[in-house]
């Protein structure tokens, strides 16, 4: 799978490998005016790949890669697999800022109303978990005492697709966290 503009000042994704299961699909009038939706479906399940995919962040500080994505409407579960993020630069003399790579092996989103994540209006999540993280943190060279760490601003990231954002648990299980100097 990969991203590519479409010239239009959008990117469209290519993906190679997917698999997609809907059971018991509607697709007629009757539906459509009961429901208010395209189709009406009792269950959909979709993975994608998306290994070789790279996102960079709009301050050009990381980069995301995902290696697949998935849903899963009767378990309300979204997830990532193979998930870093990684600074485009580690700490020198020309970038002396303190940075993470942090690498996750699955981010699962347990208790997720897809519908309304679908179209836009809230990420609500009952359960968050992150399995076996990994990050390491790369200490900058800046000379001050008081060093502060330059993330990306999640507010800024997910604000402009979702007005409400909501988790009721973070859990971690099994993680890694590594300075280095």
């Amino acid at each position: 799978s990969y991203f590519q503009p479409n010239g239009k000042g959008q990117n469209q994704i290519i993906a190679d490998d997917f698999s997609l299961q809907i059971e018991n699909l509607l697709i007629d009038s009757t539906s459509h005016e009961v429901s208010q939706k395209a189709f009406v479906a009792d269950e959909v399940k979709l993975e994608i790949s998306l290994k070789d995919s790279r996102w960079v962040l709009p301050d050009s500080s990381y980069q995301i890669d995902v290696g697949s994505f998935g849903i899963s409407t009767p378990d309300q579960l979204m997830y990532a697999q193979d998930v870093s993020l990684q600074p485009l630069h580690l700490p020198d003399s020309s970038h002396p800022a303190t940075s993470l790579n942090i690498r996750i092996p699955r981010i699962g989103l347990e208790g997720v109303d897809l519908e309304e994540v679908l179209t836009g209006e809230s990420l609500e999540v009952n359960h968050l978990k992150l399995r076996q993280p990994s990050i390491t943190l790369y200490k900058g060279l800046k000379t001050t005492t008081s060093e502060n760490l330059e993330l990306p601003n999640l507010y800024k990231l997910i604000a402009p697709k979702y007005e409400i954002l909501r988790i009721d648990t973070f859990s971690i299980e099994n993680g890694q966290l590594v300075r280095k100097d």
